[in-house]
């Protein structure tokens, strides 16, 4: 072949080839930009309210949208919600139609992994309560794979070193003021013979009990929050980071 159509030939197939390159290369971006996309959720907010009888229920709740599976996204909305609502289904005043809650919410954490949502307000009588409505506070994490509620034994190993490092009071209590964080502290709840009670809570936590509601937990990715409901109906949320107790928490 002349040396002239040797180098037309070299120089298309050149082209041929960085053609080829750039579709891959484009291919690839699109792939990283449409996974970003697909993980990048929107909370929304949803309300449900009760007025049977005495009852005067508002509950707050977020729902997501964005995942790219629609029928995964459905069932963990709906799981959200089952979550929610199962106060109701453990409430004595509920059943007679006497309940005053009120709950509003905050995603504490929404990953493309988890969120973890955390609820506050207040839980009572709706009449001949006293005047006195307590505080309430409950908490939520949902593993999107597993389409599953994670409980502490999702994430602790060795729940007597947590005990221990709440009872020698390593975790901060973030719910106050820096002025006042000293006036209250966790392990002031269990001296003495109660030391053990903590334990004996913090494995019962992954099961919601109204009667025995002691303990809950949230993630904000960073730190462990457990959150202590005291005998005089107030909570504390205390937070250790994860980098503090990576000796205990599950890996992967």
């Amino acid at each position: 072949m002349h040396a002239g159509w040797r180098m037309v030939v070299t120089k298309i197939r050149n082209r041929k080839w960085i053609i080829v390159f750039f579709l891959l290369l484009l291919v690839i971006c699109y792939g990283v930009i449409y996974e970003r996309r697909s993980s990048s959720f929107t909370v929304s907010q949803k309300v449900y309210t009760n007025h049977n009888g005495y009852n005067n229920i508002t509950i707050y709740f977020p729902q997501l949208s964005g995942m790219r599976d629609k029928e995964k996204e459905f069932r963990i909305n709906a799981l959200i919600e089952e979550d929610i609502k199962k106060i109701l289904n453990q409430s004595p005043l509920y059943a007679e139609s006497n309940l005053f809650l009120y709950l509003n919410y905050e995603v504490e954490l929404l990953s493309k992994d988890i969120i973890s949502i955390s609820y506050k307000g207040s839980e009572g009588a709706a009449i001949n309560n006293n005047f006195r409505i307590p505080y309430f506070f409950m908490a939520t994490t949902i593993n999107f794979e597993k389409e599953a509620i994670l409980s502490l034994n999702d994430f602790i190993t060795d729940f007597d070193e947590l005990s221990r490092l709440l009872l020698e009071d390593k975790f901060e209590n973030i719910s106050i003021w820096d002025s006042a964080k000293e006036t209250q502290k966790i392990s002031w709840n269990y001296e003495g013979e109660k030391e053990a009670l903590l334990l004996e809570q913090l494995i019962k936590a992954k099961d919601f009990d109204f009667e025995h509601h002691y303990i809950e937990w949230y993630t904000d990715g960073k730190n462990l929050v457990i959150v202590n409901m005291d005998p005089y109906s107030n909570y504390n949320e205390y937070a250790i980071d994860f980098k503090e107790i990576k000796n205990i928490v599950m890996k992967g």
